[in-house]
């Protein structure tokens, strides 16, 4: 778990709150984040191969089924076997073609990681 305040350089909807966010590390080359800003959002990042997931909203079960349901949906997005071997990122990368190309300069220059609200997606 992590913790920041946000300062005057976030958006105006966050500034003077507490983010806070969770990692997991699958690899020390990928890492899921979720962040409870707004909702409850999850992406993988695995920079080193240029890829991220992009945000996708989730709701947190209240049952195991719920939660089992919510994992599926989101397996083809975040699913920790797509990042495991070359054959898999590459198919990923042909799958989720704007889940490519990421660095971490390019993000901190602005590259906006996208955000998939549909619960459907």
């Amino acid at each position: 778990m992590y913790k920041h305040s946000a300062g005057p350089d976030f958006q105006s909807g966050t500034r003077g709150k507490s983010l806070i966010w969770y990692e997991a590390p699958a690899s020390e080359s990928c890492v899921l984040q979720i962040n409870s800003i707004g909702g409850w959002w999850a992406a993988v990042f695995a920079i080193r191969f240029r890829i991220c997931s992009g945000w996708h909203r989730f709701q947190l079960g209240s049952t195991l089924g719920q939660s089992r349901n919510e994992a599926r949906r989101l397996a083809g997005w975040l699913g920790r076997d797509w990042f495991e071997s070359p054959a898999k990122r590459r198919e990923y990368r042909r799958l989720h073609h704007g889940c490519s190309g990421f660095t971490w300069k390019l993000i901190r220059q602005g590259l906006e990681v996208p955000r998939y609200e549909d619960k459907d997606n």
